[in-house]
């Protein structure tokens, strides 16, 4: 491709998770109310941060992206806001499933480290193996898609499809 930007593949970075690590991992996860989100109004829900800085409301439409990672092992969640994704702001949940709990799904893992809003979503292929290649609407950094694994994209294939048709990747070079 002529532009920058890369496309997220987990494969490429960490090694898949143990067998026993995936169920435990989808178990967890509640299953996605679908009904639940087709009456949510993304510019009428707000999202509470709260942290020892700031306490904010943000629209569910400013959302960009979630990163978890651990410092100094603690667990963190960061949000990046669709306007300005370099910078981060400190969420209180411990874990992107407790995310995806207090959004009532409007946002979904897309990997052990992500986790983004519905309406983040530009495009979605699919791809061997059962896999998904979700577009953003906004590159986080250099990162303008994700490859989202197989047990991962089973889980949230319809939730995908509320927002655009899931399209066979062949087509993907027609469309860059």
């Amino acid at each position: 491709r002529s532009s920058d930007l890369q496309s997220f593949d987990l494969y490429d970075t960490i090694d898949p998770a143990a067998p026993d690590e995936t169920v435990k991992e989808t178990d967890a996860v509640e299953e996605i109310d679908l009904t639940l989100l087709k009456s949510i109004n993304p510019a009428e829900e707000e999202f509470v941060i709260n942290n020892k800085y700031l306490t904010k409301k943000i629209m569910y439409t400013e959302l960009g992206i979630f990163l978890f990672e651990k410092t100094n092992n603690t667990p963190i969640v960061k949000l990046y806001l669709k306007e300005d994704m370099e910078d981060s702001k400190g969420c209180e949940q411990r874990s992107l499933n407790e995310i995806v709990r207090d959004t009532h799904g409007f946002v979904q893992k897309i990997d052990r480290h992500h986790a983004i809003p519905l309406d983040m979503i530009k495009a979605c292929y699919q791809m061997k193996g059962g896999r998904l290649r979700i577009i953003l609407h906004v590159p986080f950094g250099d990162i303008d898609s994700f490859v989202v694994s197989s047990t991962i994209s089973r889980r949230i294939k319809d939730w995908v499809m509320l927002q655009v048709p899931i399209e066979k990747e062949n087509t993907i070079n027609n469309n860059l």
